[in-house]
């Protein structure tokens, strides 16, 4: 509930949270527990505070199951190493790749367009795009799911980030604490990403009667089995020194295009990490955590 400052989920949320960590607990002590610990439902907003941490995801269209989501999105660079690292995961690649047209797609671009030409070239690309660019409005599978993900978690995270700045212990003029901010928050925000994908990818889908795609069904299941809805498998399996050679041809390595702050930095906060007990980061603490590095930061020279 702490990291629920906007009271987003209820009891049956909650309870397939739980569920999901290994504990199995009924839905009537789930929801008496939450009306105890708030018995008014109260909702926490804090003004309005732009700290961004970009967010990629992929999913499958037929299952509705996401395959990827990362908290690290900020470069074509960048998002060429996200694509690289769902092939990995997968050993695989889809037959078709679809995006919302912007220019940090490139990357993805070339690297589908490679892998068809390479693994599938006597499919006509006239008749199944390798490709296709389309405005959010249109490419609905995933826009449904972001609306999905702001309204069940990613307001909660945002009013949480959003709090440093409320209590005073974040200043945006201060580089130690911008830097801070973005060694520390970025690894919890992907820890929330994990358990969001997680739930939704194993919560049962509402039956549509009127839906061509499966429904009914929790979309693991369907990505799992898609012959019993229907389906069939249409990706391709690619070797892994494949994915390393498309991976060197990207001008900026992975570290360096996942990094958030500079090695000093990065060496210093680990430093006085360690120095305080290393305790759990979460939302719970992320800012506790963060009023205790920063004074000890202060005595580094960056």
């Amino acid at each position: 509930m702490a990291a629920d400052p906007r009271r987003l989920n209820g009891p049956n949320t909650v309870r397939h949270l739980l569920a999901n960590e290994g504990h199995v607990i009924p839905r009537s002590m789930v929801r008496a527990v939450m009306k105890a610990e708030d018995p008014a439902g109260r909702i926490i907003r804090h003004p309005h505070l732009r700290l961004g941490i970009p967010v990629y995801g992929l999913r499958d269209k037929f299952s509705g199951k996401i395959l990827h989501l990362v908290a690290n999105a900020r470069l074509a660079t960048t998002i060429g190493h996200v694509h690289l690292d769902f092939l990995e995961i997968y050993g695989a690649f889809p037959l078709q790749l679809t995006v919302y047209h912007g220019s940090e797609t490139g990357e993805m671009y070339a690297i589908q367009i490679a892998l068809r030409e390479s693994f599938l070239p006597d499919i006509d690309r006239t008749q199944r795009p390798a490709f296709v660019a389309l405005k959010s409005t249109t490419n609905v599978r995933i826009e449904n799911f972001w609306h999905q993900l702001r309204q069940k978690a990613g307001l909660n995270i945002e009013d949480i980030l959003r709090e440093g700045q409320h209590n005073g212990l974040f200043n945006p003029n201060n580089i130690i604490h911008i830097k801070l901010f973005q060694w520390l928050w970025p690894p919890i925000v992907q820890t929330e990403l994990d358990r969001f994908m997680q739930l939704w990818n194993n919560h049962r889908v509402r039956k549509q009667r009127k839906s061509h795609l499966p429904s009914g069904a929790p979309p693991d299941d369907v990505f799992a089995r898609p012959q019993d809805y229907g389906g069939a498998l249409y990706s391709t399996p690619v070797p892994q020194e494949t994915l390393d050679a498309l991976r060197q041809n990207i001008s900026v390595s992975r570290s360096e295009a996942f990094r958030w702050v500079d090695d000093t930095f990065c060496h210093a906060a680990e430093h006085v990490y360690c120095s305080i007990g290393s305790p759990y980061r979460d939302t719970a603490n992320g800012w506790r955590i963060f009023g205790m590095m920063t004074s000890r930061l202060c005595d580094h020279v960056f």
